[in-house]
């Protein structure tokens, strides 16, 4: 069997012929869940074969804005604030508003999860439904 090629960024991983009965170890060690396995009618998936969108890394979902006529710890302050209240919102909907499990999940005391809740004016019933 050949050993493993590592021709791209650790997402896009090419595996040697023969590979397969490791595929799900390094998978886990790579630190993935699932793994598509894609294959042509030589056996043998090559670079050009794939499309530029797969050879290319992906770019972040979103950019953040730079305003140099501000000063920087004004714009942290800002960015800190938005992406701590998306952070609580994603852990509130992960615990079904649970104060608890939503501490335990964020690293912070019930105190500081309910005080960010009255900070960010979060209503924690809308988490309840889902």
């Amino acid at each position: 069997m050949q050993s493993f090629t590592y021709d791209q960024p650790a997402t896009r991983v090419v595996f040697g012929a023969g590979a397969f009965d490791r595929l799900a170890d390094e998978v886990k060690h790579l630190g993935g869940k699932r793994a598509l396995v894609l294959c042509g009618p030589d056996g043998v998936i090559r670079p050009e074969n794939l499309p530029p969108d797969v050879l290319r890394p992906a770019r972040p979902r979103y950019q953040l804005p730079v305003d140099v006529s501000r000063p920087l710890t004004e714009q942290l302050t800002e960015l800190t604030a938005a992406f701590e209240e998306r952070y609580l919102r994603r852990a509130l909907k992960r615990t079904r508003a649970h104060i608890g499990r939503t501490a335990r999940l964020t690293g912070l005391s019930r105190r500081t999860i309910t005080e960010k809740l009255a900070l960010y004016q979060i209503d924690k019933n809308d988490f309840k439904k889902d």
